[in-house]
């Protein structure tokens, strides 16, 4: 059922925003629901896993490139950057636009110079 897999969006309202230097911390009150798009269907990528299929849901967002990075299959603890065709704020999921893969899925917890010596095998964030 890939066409029901979502990413929601979040954003903070601006007068609400964080103000750090008032120490306030984001709570579900700064927060409003904008929309949401489908992710990619099919593979991003060879191989077996590279989808979103059990994904643990770690997203963060470019603004400069206007796009997603998001985690994928929890087996293969991959980051695949997906495009962000517009969100849309609908409870109809055939209006949702469906976002497409910018760049498939590759594993980073090998990927720095050190490698990964303390064997990590979760991504917890990005």
């Amino acid at each position: 059922m890939t066409g029901l897999v979502l990413l929601a969006a979040v954003c903070w309202g601006q007068d609400k925003a964080v103000d750090e230097k008032a120490g306030r911390l984001l709570t579900k009150a700064n927060m409003k629901y904008a929309g949401g798009v489908k992710l990619p269907a099919g593979s991003g990528g060879k191989g077996a896993n590279k989808n979103f299929a059990y994904s643990a849901g770690v997203i963060a967002y470019d603004a400069e490139r206007n796009s997603f990075f998001a985690s994928g299959h929890n087996y293969i603890k991959g980051i695949a950057e997906i495009s962000n065709p517009g969100i849309v704020n609908s409870a109809d999921l055939s209006k949702l636009p469906r976002a497409r893969y910018v760049q498939n899925f590759r594993s980073i917890l090998d990927g720095s110079p050190s490698g990964n010596p303390d064997k990590l095998g979760v991504l917890g964030g990005l």
